[in-house]
């Protein structure tokens, strides 16, 4: 009755505990002069939770799966089927198709940002402000994540606490507007401070920051619309559903990649502005489509805690 949010909130501050784990062990490995180790670490310990997910979890013990013969043309068939099916969801169901414009755009800056930001560290500071800062700034993305994580986890449980009902569609998507429109709003002042030639290592820390706050926040957010927006009888399809998201993500991330990058290490940070500025852009007019499709569809007051109460007295 919760809801996906806390759940899917919950889990993504553990990826980041588990991140920040791996890390600090790589980096030890580093500085010992013996980083190949942690290559040897991370496959055994992958193996190891992979072992676990497929004897341990409880949730494979109810799962019943298919022994008989397989026959390749059925199973063709089908899979064609799943992923037609899919796709004419992601084309015809408003709400997920916005869901996918807005996915893909959020996710091309914070990942823009998450690969380039040591480059233009280091080009703008120069080499002598990466020893102590370097590792300042890897720690504190973490640190941001998992900050990010447990604020998505302590909204929708305090809202749970309060009205016994997970939260609402449209305050979830207020939520994912307002974390969208802040880490493009920190990117582009970033941009304009570098551009006015008045940056320091401090403010670019902080747009860091607020970006890595977005990433811990904003992906398993995206997750819970999801799971709330595909309609109920195209459940099984929600896997194919997500991959074409994902794969759309991708496209719009390599079209914006080189671009973002910009010409050189210095620029990089004006040039993340592209990126920055079309996810704004493309919150504010989403933002509008999504609000006038949930007052049609209205799933806005049917999810609204306060309306339930008041048809049920």
């Amino acid at each position: 009755p919760e809801g996906h949010g806390a759940i899917t909130a919950r889990s993504k501050s553990y990826l980041v505990l588990a991140k920040l784990f791996g890390t600090g062990i790589s980096v030890f490995l580093y500085l010992q002069g013996f980083v190949y180790y942690a290559f040897a670490f991370s496959a055994v310990a992958e193996a190891m939770c992979a072992l676990f997910c497929a004897v341990r979890m409880e949730e494979t013990e109810g799962m019943t799966f298919y022994k008989g013969e397989l026959f390749i043309k059925e199973s063709f068939r089908r899979t064609k089927e799943i992923i037609r099916i899919g796709f004419s969801v992601c084309v015809k169901t408003r709400s997920v198709l916005y869901m996918i414009i807005i996915d893909s755009f959020c996710a091309s800056l914070i990942f823009i940002v998450l690969f380039l930001w040591a480059i233009a560290m280091k080009a703008n500071f120069g080499t002598e402000q990466m020893d102590f800062f370097w590792y300042l700034v890897v720690f504190l993305i973490f640190i941001a994540s998992f900050g990010g994580a447990k604020l998505l986890e302590w909204l929708n449980t305090n809202y749970f606490k309060k009205y016994r009902t997970r939260v609402p569609n449209m305050t979830q998507w207020n939520w994912l507007v307002t974390g969208c429109l802040a880490i493009s709003f920190a990117i582009l002042s970033l941009g304009l401070i570098k551009f006015l030639n008045v940056m320091n290592v401090y403010l670019f820390m902080a747009a860091i920051f607020i970006v890595n706050i977005g990433y811990g926040f904003l992906f398993p957010s995206m997750d819970a619309l999801f799971n709330y927006f595909i309609p109920v009888e195209f459940s099984e399809e929600r896997a194919t559903i997500m991959s074409f998201s994902q794969m759309f993500r991708s496209m719009i991330m390599t079209i914006l990649f080189y671009p973002a990058a910009g010409i050189s290490g210095e620029r990089t940070i004006i040039s993340w502005m592209i990126p920055a500025a079309l996810l704004f852009v493309v919150t504010i007019v989403v933002n509008y489509l999504v609000r006038r499709n949930e007052k049609n569809i209205g799933e806005r007051s049917s999810l609204n805690p306060i309306v339930v109460k008041g048809l049920e007295e």
